[in-house]
């Protein structure tokens, strides 16, 4: 569903050149998208695993997959309905720290963004 389960970084349009970008490469159909509820979030963006964007995404669903495996009871989650991360512990992930630096900086700059 749009809006709720969002946590504030939806991904900028095109335009803005944060989150989102406009490849270079062939575009598909939102359908081919392996994420659900892509449109949801991306309305404007088709999916294309080369872009930036696509990047991105599969760098933080690695980081939060390994933050889920390692540390947090699925339990807890369940029960609270929520996940709370501290983003300044998150952006020193090896993950994050390689594959988006900028990470903090675009939350500052367009959080609902």
């Amino acid at each position: 569903t749009k809006g709720g389960g969002r946590g504030g970084w939806g991904g900028a349009p095109s335009r803005r050149g944060g989150w989102g970008s406009t490849p270079s490469t062939p575009q598909q159909t939102p359908d081919t998208s392996p994420y659900f509820g892509w449109l949801d979030y991306f309305p404007d963006e088709q999916f294309v695993p080369e872009s930036p964007l696509a990047a991105r995404l599969r760098i933080l669903v690695a980081v939060f997959e390994e933050i889920l495996s390692d540390t947090l009871p699925f339990e807890e989650i369940s029960v609270k309905g929520s996940l709370t991360i501290d983003i300044e512990t998150f952006i020193l992930r090896p993950g994050i720290q390689e594959g988006i630096p900028d990470l903090l900086e675009l939350l500052k700059t367009s959080p609902d963004t």
